[in-house]
């Protein structure tokens, strides 16, 4: 029994000292791996923050290269459509234009620019946000970025038919946005407001190219347009032809006038008139008006904010 006993005791003692020395050697292991664990944890953190921000990165990379977003004064969120060649002149997004008047355009368009040292675009389209208060401020904002989003240059026109709101906008930004040209655009607009209203979209075009060729140009200024010819002929045989009728109708008949003493009539008329006449003269006061008064029109700012550039050339209105 003693000897169980003695066994006993010494194989608790081996056991105490086993756990002794190896507590040590747990606590050492049990506090390596958590300090691994922590590493592990921080290096975690640091791979989830990467994805952020290269996500972030990603973002504005592509805001810049075509994805940006913009909201209208609806609430409504929209895009500015990129486009790959900025070296295309019409852009014609609600198919409005035949082939045959896209080249036609073109071709005018190049000539103008040599002229003008602008770049000269026109965009339609059908996905301008509807305007809340049934204006044209979205149009024209729409256009304005499109010729930033684009990286088109500062001095350049740009026209734009919008199907959606049923607004024609036309502007001149950089040189030809100043003061010098207001007005500019909502004369384009009542010349093309007709044939927009007749689908006539080519002839629209080409009159907003004309308009803009006239611009600084005296001979042209100068040289009436082919209807205001038409017109001033019209009326000025019109006029002709009512004075020759006027002229004949109050001359008296050769046949029912009789013959008179020339020198007698002139001698009856004399006395019967001034003599014993007093005549009077009134000086008549000269009404000065003053000038300047006139009608503004198209001077509206232009861009989605002030450091976007103003014009003063912009005008437009529904069709």
């Amino acid at each position: 029994m003693r000897e169980i006993r003695r066994l006993q005791f010494l194989f608790a003692l081996l056991l105490l000292s086993v756990h002794l020395l190896a507590a040590p050697v747990f606590a050492e292991d049990t506090e390596i791996v958590f300090d691994d664990y922590v590493e592990g944890m921080a290096e975690t953190e640091v791979d989830e923050e990467l994805p952020d921000t290269a996500s972030q990165d990603t973002v504005y990379a592509e805001n810049n290269d075509g994805d940006d977003t913009y909201i209208s004064n609806n609430g409504t969120v929209f895009q500015i459509p990129r486009v790959s060649d900025t070296s295309g002149r019409i852009y014609d997004f609600a198919g409005l234009f035949t082939e045959e008047e896209k080249t036609s355009l073109t071709e005018k368009i190049r000539q103008v620019e040599e002229d003008k040292d602008a770049d000269i675009l026109i965009l339609t389209s059908e996905d301008v946000p509807r305007d809340a208060y049934y204006g044209t401020e979205t149009s024209m904002r729409y256009a304005r970025q499109f010729l930033i989003d684009n990286s088109f240059r500062e001095n350049s026109f740009i026209a734009i038919i919008d199907m959606s709101n049923r607004v024609f906008w036309a502007v001149g930004y950089g040189t030809y946005g100043s003061e010098k040209y207001a007005g500019w655009g909502q004369k384009v607009y009542d010349l093309v407001k007709s044939d927009l209203s007749d689908q006539s979209y080519g002839r629209a075009a080409r009159t907003y190219i004309r308009e803009i060729e006239r611009l600084d140009n005296p001979l042209m200024a100068a040289v009436p347009t082919a209807l205001s010819l038409i017109v001033s002929g019209v009326l000025t045989l019109l006029g002709m032809l009512g004075f020759s009728i006027h002229h004949t109708s109050s001359q008296p008949s050769k046949a029912n006038t009789p013959a008179i003493n020339v020198l007698g009539y002139r001698s009856r008329a004399h006395n019967e008139h001034y003599l014993r006449t007093t005549v009077h003269r009134r000086h008549i006061e000269r009404v000065h008006s003053s000038g300047g008064g006139g009608v503004g029109g198209g001077c509206s700012g232009g861009g989605f904010s002030s450091g976007s550039g103003g014009s003063h050339s912009g005008g437009g209105g529904h069709f």
